[in-house]
């Protein structure tokens, strides 16, 4: 069995307060710089939302080699595909001022 072809494991339902801890502990992560974009953007794939790299690629309407790149941060991706897959977790990109 191939990569792309194993099933991904299911995501156990979370509360709101166990997901609400998590988004903050990955943004205090993100500022800190402990965790990398591409590393949080597979983080919330996997854990989160529980979906292939192949199906999020398509829901994103980006190729999987892109999005692998991007979850590896490896290339140059665009903010328009940054955004394009940050739609489909439900998130957006922000810049705070420190």
């Amino acid at each position: 069995m191939s990569l792309q072809e194993r099933p991904m494991p299911r995501v156990s339902a979370v509360d709101p307060e166990t997901r609400i801890a998590q988004r903050e502990e990955l943004e205090r992560q993100l500022a800190e710089g402990t965790i990398t974009l591409g590393q949080a953007i597979k983080r919330m794939r996997q854990n989160w939302a529980g979906i292939t790299q192949q199906r999020m690629a398509q829901l994103a309407g980006i190729s999987v080699t892109t999005l692998s790149g991007l979850e590896r941060d490896n290339g140059n991706a665009t903010l328009d595909t940054v955004q394009r897959v940050l739609r489909v977790l439900g998130a957006r990109l922000t810049i705070q001022l420190r």
